[in-house]
């Protein structure tokens, strides 16, 4: 357990990075443009999420799986492998739904676009999808710190650094400089990426005809793992797309600002699940019960207790955390109080969630997944409907209360199914 909690400790460390970065960029929208244009952004961001689960079709999270398997069988050749293959089976619907995307936030349907991402949204979406299957690949080698620095928190992180060297060379600032820096950003991270890989392959080792087998572990749970990816998104980060014809781009700005300060609640369990998730897939393929028990304990009792000490942080400091963006967003308290609540449950469920999905019950997990997100599709617009903001994050909490109850209750029935297996 001493070996995890060190990678739990250098995770937290590379997740509040991010997380920083996250929240840093943000800041920046707000302070140089205003509540509208972070809603603009927001909208941006969502959509593009919302695609790359379509692109990456689940391989993000098998790819974890497979190359846990693959490392305990000491292959790294394999696991390289497999991430090639992977990346070889997303590029053509990234770009693909890049262009539908563009389309789409042309079109107005979204609201009114922020300035340059109509042009951005296919090379953002290709490079996002890549990104995150490099992510999985670094948490299955166990190297779950690394995992952040690819991920939208990473983007974030250089994308705040190049607008505010645009800013510095510009008299005024111009929205378009945060698109530059968004494509710069993830062509700068593209390139570390290739460079990085390309410095683990240097072995030159060959990789053997049962190795180039591997790529049909990549095939099996992609449909399962998709709709768990889309209710979770959609039930968080993603849920402002659901929002955003019912809502307009200042509620959003508001919104995501409470948003952005109300993620930190739940980051330890961002840390915490990369580290453990290779850990489960490999416990829970030789049997060893026991050891994945004391695991989910010990996970959800770290991620429980550092989520409750940042919960009381921002319900005290909310109006100053809020004002760092403006005056204009300090009415966002309420917000923040409510999503701020919802993050700490997500925080608690999380070690649950990757039990489900790394322990193959993929199935189960799906299930859950899909009663949320039909619950999340109905819900958000009609509470926007009728109550604006507050009935946006009224269905925020609800529907992650909801989640929390269908999965443990789900865990409860996948214990007695395997107990009522083993004696028989």
């Amino acid at each position: 357990m001493g070996k995890d909690l060190f990678a739990i400790a250098l995770t937290l460390v590379s997740r509040a990075f991010t997380a920083l970065g996250g929240l840093v960029l943000s800041i920046l929208i707000a302070r140089s443009f205003g509540a509208e244009s972070l809603g603009q952004f927001t909208v941006f961001l969502s959509l593009l999420g919302f695609l790359a689960i379509l692109a990456k079709y689940g391989l993000d999270v098998i790819i974890i799986r497979a190359v846990a398997w693959a490392e305990s069988g000491l292959s790294s050749t394999a696991s390289n492998f497999l991430l090639q293959w992977g990346v070889l089976k997303v590029v053509v619907p990234a770009v693909c739904l890049g262009v539908i995307g563009s389309a789409l936030l042309f079109s107005g349907a979204l609201g009114k676009p922020f300035p340059g991402t109509v042009v951005l949204m296919p090379v953002a979406l290709t490079a996002l999808t890549v990104l995150a299957l490099v992510a999985g690949y670094y948490k299955g080698k166990s190297l779950s710190w690394i995992a952040p620095l690819f991920e939208i928190g990473g983007i974030s992180i250089l994308t705040s650094i190049y607008f505010l060297v645009f800013l510095s060379l510009s008299t005024a600032p111009d929205q378009t400089y945060l698109s530059w820096a968004f494509f710069a950003a993830n062509l700068s991270l593209i390139l570390a990426a290739s460079s990085k890989f390309l410095s683990d392959s240097s072995s030159g080792m060959i990789v053997s005809r049962g190795e180039r087998d591997r790529p049909h572990e990549l095939d099996a749970g992609r449909f399962e793992f998709t709709i768990i990816a889309l209710a979770g998104y959609l039930t968080q980060a993603g849920s402002f797309l659901l929002a955003a014809p019912f809502l307009n781009e200042s509620d959003i700005g508001l919104l995501r600002s409470a948003e952005r300060f109300a993620l930190l609640v739940s980051f330890p369990v961002l840390a915490i699940t990369p580290v453990i998730s290779p850990r489960i897939a490999k416990l829970s393929r030789i049997g060893s019960q026991g050891e994945l028990s004391r695991l989910i304990k010990g996970s959800l009792l770290i991620s429980g207790s550092m989520s409750l000490i940042l919960l009381g942080v921002l319900f005290l400091w909310s109006e100053d955390a809020l004002a760092l963006l403006g005056d204009e967003f300090v009415p966002a308290r309420l917000y923040l109080w409510v999503i701020a609540s919802a993050h700490f449950l997500i925080a608690f469920i999380g070690p649950l969630t990757a039990l489900l999905n790394m322990a193959g019950h993929e199935r189960v997990s799906m299930r859950i997944s899909s009663m949320t997100l039909i619950l999340m599709l109905f819900l958000v617009p009609l509470m926007c409907v009728y109550f604006g903001g507050v009935g946006f994050v009224i269905a925020y909490l609800f529907v992650v209360v909801c989640r929390l109850a269908l999965i443990v209750l789900g865990i409860i029935l996948v214990n007695r199914n395997t107990v009522a297996h083993m004696s028989r």
